[in-house]
């Protein structure tokens, strides 16, 4: 999380020369995002104050969100153990359903939702004469940005370590034993998208599920879901771009992750 808010600080304080280079395709700016997010290599919560501070900067709704999406879920290492630990159709699956939200949901919900203004904080940098007033510029708008993301986005990463906790202690133990049902599935999906956990966790946890021998498609479902959004990335982004851009990615991924499992349920009937 420090890396996230030092990185999201520096995004906020890059000239707004920033500004310029949103395009008026939704299609290129997910790109663009996907670009961005994609070396990062930083967990969902990580990268939810790297986003704001994107957008906060001027950067295009579609371009901090594929940010945020892509840096948990197609970044090298983690593609790399998906690939490795699980047979091809499914690590095809998890790949085919990140790219659906990217290039479907992505653009029509920043159509129909995200304003074209930027609805954050301004960066700007002041007019320096020389290197030394440049440098102390910088760093006092570096440090006023900091603190503009850590006043704003710390409060929601402890309540969203709360909630994560309260959902793992009010699910019960033995909720994926037994035979496999629509309805369990649909509960793993909110559940795995709703959790804030660390980079590479939704791998290890299904992979350690599909090991102790939990059914394929409750396994398939967490891989799909479990750490590609949670609801600290929520509270982000309904906070900094909008509460129904925020709902429809959660309900998105949700929506993903369901059908996954329903789908392997099918293959395997």
């Amino acid at each position: 999380m420090t890396f996230g808010f030092l990185f999201g600080a520096g995004a906020l304080t890059l000239p707004p020369g920033l500004r310029r280079r949103r395009s008026g395709n939704r299609y290129a700016n997910v790109f663009w995002g996907t670009l961005t997010g994609v070396p990062l290599g930083v967990c969902s919560n990580c990268v939810a104050p790297i986003a704001q501070g994107l957008y906060a900067s001027g950067a295009a709704s579609e371009s901090a969100l594929a940010t945020m999406l892509s840096s948990p879920t197609l970044n090298i290492v983690v593609l790399a153990m998906v690939f490795s630990l699980f047979p091809l159709p499914i690590a095809l699956v998890k790949v085919a359903l990140t790219f659906l939200v990217l290039l479907v949901v992505l653009p029509r919900t920043s159509a129909s939702y995200c304003s074209s203004d930027v609805m954050g904080h301004s960066g700007a940098l002041t007019e320096a004469t020389n290197w030394g007033k440049a440098l102390i510029s910088t760093l006092a708008n570096f440090a006023k940005n900091l603190w503009y993301l850590l006043r704003t986005a710390a409060p929601l990463m402890f309540l969203a370590a709360a909630l994560g906790a309260l959902v793992i202690e009010l699910v019960p133990r033995e909720a994926l034993a037994g035979t496999v049902s629509p309805l369990k599935i649909i509960l793993v999906s909110v559940v795995g998208t709703f959790l804030p956990v660390p980079m590479a966790f939704d791998v290890f946890a299904a992979y350690i599920a599909m090991r102790s021998g939990v059914p394929l498609p409750y396994v398939v479902t967490l891989l799909c879901t479990l750490g590609s959004y949670s609801v600290y990335s929520f509270f982000i982004t309904g906070k900094a771009i909008s509460w129904k851009t925020a709902l429809s990615i959660f309900a998105a991924i949700c929506l993903c992750g369901a059908l996954a499992g329903l789908g392997t349920t099918a293959f395997l009937s």
